[in-house]
């Protein structure tokens, strides 16, 4: 059972990378960027880090 979902997880892996990520490269604006960046510390209750250099 574990064998069966590392290979589900992997696949979704490759294909996030393969696919959306670079997708959301070309994209995505630094705005949209620092919108899900708010975003997605606020659902997990961290603080906003308006001074954060872009990740690459």
């Amino acid at each position: 059972m574990l064998t069966k979902f590392a290979g589900h997880v992997r696949r979704h892996l490759v294909a996030e990378n393969a696919i959306l990520l670079p997708i959301a490269r070309a994209r995505l604006t630094r705005a949209d960027l620092r919108h899900l960046s708010k975003h997605m510390r606020s659902r997990r209750g961290l603080p906003d880090f308006p001074g954060t250099p872009d990740a690459e």
